[in-house]
């Protein structure tokens, strides 16, 4: 089957399908599990809401910034900054009808036919091993339903869980870049190092690549 047209109206009008109508399947163990697309209607289901609220807060610390969270400023992120955005895409996963986290895909390039991988959250921690699945169903459906070839990521040096889920998948280090901390309006950022910094960095941004199977 041909993929569909990677393009802006193509990737937002996925996002004013109903609610289920987009999802991918495959098995973890002998279950059934889905990537669910996050659509438009998602914005007033308040108990996918709090989850991503929930969830947030949970793993502040691996984000690149700390601010005060709550179900209303979640409401608003998801909007204009999801499902507004036209080169954003988020989809919850759900298994034995529960929702465990989520993954998304974006900073597309039409030309090259690729994308990052983003923000991926693990928010229930049963399942042991199901992040994998997850990520080569998301791999797979980027594949055959948008035709993506490469795939990137950006995450830190320190954070060994993800570094070793992301080199057990494929992926390798391309790019490094240190990080250092900032208080912005409220908000703890990690930011790059200004050039020159001969200071100590609090964390190592890391950007990976996907390495290609032989076709």
């Amino acid at each position: 089957m041909m993929p569909n047209p990677l393009n802006d109206n193509y990737l937002m009008s996925l996002k004013e399908q109903p609610f289920n109508s987009v999802k991918a399947s495959a098995k973890y163990k002998d279950l059934d599990f889905y990537l669910v697309f996050i659509t438009r209607e998602c914005i007033q289901n308040d108990h996918i809401i709090h989850l991503l609220s929930k969830w947030r807060k949970e793993n502040e610390f691996w984000f690149p910034a700390i601010f005060p969270v709550s179900d209303e400023r979640t409401k608003i992120w998801l909007e204009e900054r999801v499902i507004n955005v036209k080169e954003r895409l988020l989809f919850l996963i759900e298994i034995e009808n529960e929702y465990i986290g989520h993954v998304g895909l974006w900073h597309f390039d039409y030309e090259k036919m690729a994308c990052d991988i983003d923000n991926l959250i693990r928010g229930v921690s049963k399942y042991p091993g199901i992040i994998d699945n997850v990520m080569e169903l998301l791999h797979s459906w980027a594949r055959s339903e948008l035709g993506i070839r490469d795939f990137y990521l950006q995450t830190l040096l320190e954070n060994i869980s993800a570094m070793r889920l992301y080199t057990r998948l494929g992926y390798e280090v391309i790019k490094t870049e240190p990080l250092i901390q900032k208080e912005v309006d409220g908000r703890l950022e990690w930011v790059p190092a200004p050039e020159g910094y001969m200071g100590e960095s609090e964390r190592t941004d890391a950007r990976m690549h996907l390495k290609r199977k032989p076709e």
